[in-house]
């Protein structure tokens, strides 16, 4: 079970890098 927790740890912590980096870019572009 906690083999389990850190391997979808893992996979979660790119999404959401990707997300806060898309949503980072969004909101520059918004500002100029």
């Amino acid at each position: 079970q906690k083999k389990w927790k850190w391997s979808s740890l893992f996979l979660f912590i790119p999404g959401a890098i990707t997300f806060g980096l898309g949503t980072w870019q969004l909101f520059r572009r918004q500002e100029k």
